[in-house]
């Protein structure tokens, strides 16, 4: 007997932080593993199940690099914008000297790059080409 909690929480834990294509690629080969082991009819709770997971573990990892210490009120900015486009959020602010000054910005697997190493390594680009 195959537990579908289980299976929605490995399903859920195996296609985060990855790209929506190897997501795709996960749920293929999941689906065709039970349809093939003829277990097609365990889809539908397979399916209330992850979304009740995913709903569980929706929060986005997101990190904030920022080239020296933000004051309280500019990163209760950030974040507040950051929730108000991707939802809820788990935020953590992490000091980065190699960014010179500005910041960088991870969520999921996006990366909002607004330091001035990675403005500097553009305009470097610019002048060698």
């Amino acid at each position: 007997m195959i537990s579908v909690k289980k299976l929605a929480e490995e399903l859920v834990e195996k296609t985060k932080n990855v790209s929506k294509k190897e997501q795709e690629k996960i749920i293929r080969s999941t689906i065709f593993s039970l349809g093939s082991r003829g277990l097609s009819k365990y889809f539908s709770k397979l399916i209330n199940e992850v979304e009740k997971h995913s709903a569980k573990s929706a929060q986005l990892k997101t990190t904030l690099e920022t080239a020296h210490q933000l004051d309280k009120k500019s990163l209760e900015g950030i974040e507040k914008e950051l929730k108000a486009v991707y939802g809820e959020i788990q935020f953590s602010v992490v000091e980065n000297k190699e960014l010179i000054g500005g910041i960088r910005i991870k969520i999921g697997d996006t990366v909002i790059d607004a330091s001035l190493r990675n403005r500097l390594k553009k305009l470097s680009n610019c002048l060698t080409v």
